[in-house]
């Protein structure tokens, strides 16, 4: 069955959540302040590791390729009066 989950983020440069083997991103947002990432997945699929990337304004985008896994622009997200950019790709 395809339903609509929600999954924890934070801002650190690396991270993975565990989802079901099909996915698909719909948009990173905050819910009380945090940031949150909401995804349509198919809960038949087995699960598996997504790893996430948060880049800030400014900073190497290394690993960030059209060809590799953190290809998909999930979102943008200010955090700290909005002094502090982070750009979240999976």
């Amino acid at each position: 069955m395809i339903r609509i989950f929600k999954y924890d983020l934070n801002t650190e440069p690396n991270q993975t959540i565990k989802t079901h083997g099909w996915f698909k991103p719909l948009s990173v947002q905050k819910q009380h302040g945090k940031p949150v990432l909401y995804m349509a997945i198919d809960d038949s699929y087995p699960m598996i590791d997504i790893p996430i990337r948060c880049v800030l304004t400014g900073e190497n985008m290394e690993g960030i390729t059209p060809s590799g896994i953190t290809e998909h622009y999930a979102g943008t997200l200010l955090f700290d009066d909005e002094r502090f950019v982070v750009h979240y790709f999976i």
